[in-house]
């Protein structure tokens, strides 16, 4: 019996099951994007440039510090949907529960070693003086919120596993409501600053978080919860680290990356910090299409190895590919007519827009190179394969543009230069992914668990 909640992307036609998939996976990471891009607002508007660079310029450092719990959520995602595939409940309940333990022991332990270490880090990156005191207090804020944040991330990978997107996407959408609201209160009524929207942030987040954990305890397949049954099942916790912890290294090394760059930018002085957060959220945009995708495209491969379906693997694949580039091809070039207007969202400052606006055209129109590249190396993940793809983007993205940072923009120290190594460093590891794909499908057979590096 097929479920209401449910999209089995092992039977009937790919290309409408694939676009239901992805489209509230994009959604999602679009109100997951719209948290910060609100603080980003409400401060860049009703507080100063200081605080909006404050703000603007955790995101890399945050985004360092968690992505590899992220990619151990993915790793949830694979196997469970791998189980499903194999119509396996028993493995897919004990994956479940597995998964929401992880999250909730990786969220605290994010909050203690956030707050902790989170200036340490932000004077590591030559965080301006003028900023960091306004960074340091946000980004603490922000991680003693992080058993939430991981709660949602974990049980999201759970519902995603068996194809249900939809609910998360509109306890987020509420949670986002929620954010706005808070914000304005908190920073125009009690006259707040960074503090004021960070709190708004976390608490929003929180109310997602226990509405996805309550769906899950009412579900009616092997993913159902049950909070006397919540343990980690030592098995299942190794399948998981054997695709999670690869994704998570590479997730992290690519966030190192941008710290990197983030870093460089600092040298600007705070207003290109400015300019950077804002434009940053502008490629997040078009990042959470690639997501959405590359999200399905894990999926659709997993659920078919699981089954055993070689040829839908391939073609799954191919349409997620297709999809990406396509729609993030028109949408980069609709970027470049209105970056000037997403700069004046967040910031009255001429010169603040002028450098946003110089910077968005290096970069912007390109992100379709970097959604083929996306879905590629999920797609090798839902293959069995986890190790290799890690290796091609460590090498390809994060040390390629390391070596960019301290040679060819240390040459010539403009800003277009440096946001010139994201379409470069994009195309050789997509090129080299997909070589590598198109071999591991020629000689792809099915285990049930074991993972091909």
């Amino acid at each position: 019996m097929k479920r209401r909640h449910e999209i089995d992307l092992t039977e009937g036609k790919m290309p409408g099951k694939i676009i239901a998939f992805a489209l509230p996976v994009i959604f999602s990471g679009f109100f997951q994007t719209l948290f910060n891009v609100v603080d980003m607002m409400v401060v860049g508007k009703f507080v100063g440039d200081q605080a909006l660079a404050a703000v603007g310029s955790t995101n890399s450092l945050i985004n360092l510090m968690t992505q590899l719990f992220i990619g151990l959520s993915t790793g949830a995602t694979i196997m469970i949907s791998r189980y499903f595939g194999a119509r396996d409940n028993e493995r897919m309940s004990k994956s479940s529960h597995t998964a929401i333990m992880l999250g909730i022991v990786g969220g605290v332990f994010l909050a203690v070693f956030g707050f902790v270490f989170a200036r340490m880090f932000l004077e590591a990156m030559g965080s301006p003086g003028d900023v960091i005191d306004l960074a340091t207090t946000y980004i603490r804020i922000y991680f003693v919120g992080m058993p939430a944040v991981m709660l949602y991330n974990f049980s999201s990978s759970v519902m995603r596993a068996y194809g249900d997107n939809q609910r998360s996407l509109y306890f987020l959408m509420l949670s986002g409501v929620l954010n706005i609201v808070l914000n304005l209160v908190f920073v125009l009524v009690f006259h707040m600053s960074v503090e004021g929207v960070a709190i708004a942030t976390v608490a929003s987040q929180g109310v997602a978080a226990v509405l996805n954990l309550v769906c899950l305890m009412k579900v009616d397949n092997g993913c159902r919860i049950s909070l006397k049954k919540l343990k980690i099942w030592k098995d299942e916790l190794l399948h998981i680290l054997r695709f999670g912890i690869p994704t998570g290294i590479q997730s992290s090394v690519f966030s190192l990356s941008n710290v990197f760059i983030q870093s460089a930018i600092n040298s600007f002085g705070s207003t290109a910090m400015a300019a950077h957060g804002a434009v940053t959220y502008l490629g997040n945009v078009l990042g959470n299409v690639s997501n959405g995708f590359a999200n399905a495209a894990t999926t659709v491969c997993s659920q078919n190895f699981g089954a055993g379906k070689k040829k839908r693997i391939l073609r799954g694949w191919l349409i997620c590919l297709g999809y990406v580039v396509a729609i993030e091809a028109v949408l980069g070039i609709v970027s470049l007519f209105v970056s000037s207007y997403f700069m004046r969202i967040f910031t009255d400052n001429a010169e603040t827009v002028e450098i946003g606006v110089r910077v968005a055209k290096m970069y912007i129109p390109f992100w379709f190179i970097g959604g083929a590249m996306s879905s590629t190396s999920s797609a090798m993940r839902g293959m069995g394969v986890a190790v290799s793809p890690m290796v091609v983007t460590i090498l390809g993205t994060c040390v390629l543009r390391i070596i960019w940072i301290y040679t060819i923009f240390a040459q010539f120290h403009i800003l277009e230069v440096l946001y010139a190594c994201y379409p470069v460093t994009w195309f050789i590891t997509g090129a080299a992914q997909m070589v590598m794909l198109l071999h591991r499908y020629k000689h792809l057979s099915f285990p049930v668990v074991e993972t091909q590096g």
